[in-house]
């Protein structure tokens, strides 16, 4: 799976897509028949699953499980948190934005969306470039709270 066809699945809000990118992004998926053995391209692929799996939960609205919908959510948050590469971090920040953004004109996901920004904005724990896009996303939600 090419990183435009995981925007592309993501963007139509199939839920059938849903088993292959989170393999993706968990790093479970055998991309080398894509990619071949360069590391470069599966992490690529990697960010691309994370990102799109942000716009699927956005685009599905309430069609996935809430079970499924957690899940998903808590892998993306976990992603930012933790001290991996910071490629897959922001792929992962940028999968909230969007499941901020699609997941509808307020409601749930939106304030989920906008409390994990907040609070990632507000994390010594992060390097400053992840801090400052966390802190733009919340412009974008228009979120009146956090100026």
């Amino acid at each position: 799976m090419r990183s435009w066809a995981a925007d592309g699945l993501s963007r139509l809000g199939d839920a059938r897509a849903l088993v292959d990118l989170e393999k993706l992004a968990r790093g479970e998926l055998d991309e080398s028949s894509v990619v071949g053995e360069d590391p470069a391209a599966a992490a690529s692929m990697r960010a691309a699953a994370l990102e799109a799996l942000g716009r699927l939960l956005g685009a599905a609205g309430g069609k996935l499980a809430a079970e499924v919908q957690q899940r998903l959510l808590e892998m993306l948050e976990e992603t930012v948190g933790n001290d991996g590469a910071e490629a897959l971090r922001r792929a992962a920040l940028r999968g909230l934005i969007f499941y901020g953004l699609d997941g509808g004109r307020g409601g749930a996901p939106r304030e989920r969306a906008r409390a994990r920004l907040e609070t990632l904005m507000l994390s010594d724990d992060l390097p400053h470039s992840l801090r400052a896009e966390a802190a733009a996303a919340l412009g974008l939600l228009n979120d009146r709270e956090a100026e």
